[in-house]
């Protein structure tokens, strides 16, 4: 109890917290301009609650997995501290393998962006759709 009175809290999470990660919602829904799109985490654990939620909240949520037929982009979620577990790297390989994974081709490479230290946002069309 003593520290809640004598420490003083920083006023934003070291990662930025929610300004970040509504900074990176906003980002990502003006990449997507509208088109219909699923969200997925590399690895397969990552949540993905911090581009979906503020997604969301600014009108433009995702698509949801059971009906991802109709997505034509994905944005993949990456966290450099699973990179070891995933034997890849975020930034390309790491995304990649998990698309693989969930068995969507990708088309090009929209935007990558570090949304917070260690944790990388990339869209990607989705081939044929």
């Amino acid at each position: 109890a003593w520290n809640l009175v004598a420490v003083a809290l920083p006023p934003v999470n070291a990662d930025g917290g929610w300004p970040a990660g509504l900074a990176a919602g906003q980002r990502v829904v003006d990449e997507l301009d509208g088109a219909p799109a699923l969200i997925i985490g590399s690895p397969e654990f990552k949540k993905t609650t911090a581009v979906d939620y503020p997604m969301t909240i600014l009108g433009d949520p995702p698509v949801a997995p059971s009906s991802s037929a109709g997505a034509t982009r994905v944005v993949v979620l990456c966290d450099q501290l699973f990179e070891e577990v995933v034997e890849a790297a975020c930034q390309g390989p790491a995304e990649e393998a998990r698309l693989a994974e969930v068995g969507i081709v990708a088309g090009p490479l929209l935007d990558r962006f570090e949304a917070a230290p260690g944790r990388w946002i990339s869209i990607y069309e989705v081939a044929g759709r």
